[in-house]
């Protein structure tokens, strides 16, 4: 593939992802993190294992937190155990779907596990 259209490509990834950081509805660090392994599967010397690595930590932490806050939400508004539990595998289940995707599931799991 030429490498022009490979940077293009990543840039549009990269960028895509840099808006989800701040639109709801597109998932930005797996965005940017796609690119990133895109871009070294394309083009191996252009980017270096430790960058990839990287940036995989910082995409793990962003989503991680990001789950911890949905669980600290439910625990703050009286859900239970058997609540922060769903909701958990409800924001689990849609991990890379964007900020909207993860908050309807995690409500549909805490809902669904509190009716249990």
């Amino acid at each position: 593939m030429d490498p022009v259209l490979v940077w293009v490509l990543t840039a549009v990834l990269a960028l895509a992802g840099t808006a989800g950081v701040f639109l709801p509805l597109l998932p930005g660090p797996p965005l940017i993190l796609a690119a990133a392994v895109f871009n070294k599967a394309m083009l191996p010397a252009a980017l270096s294992w430790w960058t990839v690595g990287g940036l995989s930590f910082l995409c793990l932490a962003a989503e991680g937190g990001q789950l911890l806050l949905t669980l600290g939400g439910a625990k703050r508004l009286g859900a239970t155990k058997w609540g922060m539990m769903g909701a958990a595998a409800g924001a689990l289940f849609f991990l890379f779907g964007g900020v909207l995707w993860k908050l309807a599931g995690a409500a549909a799991g805490a809902l669904v596990a509190e009716a249990a």
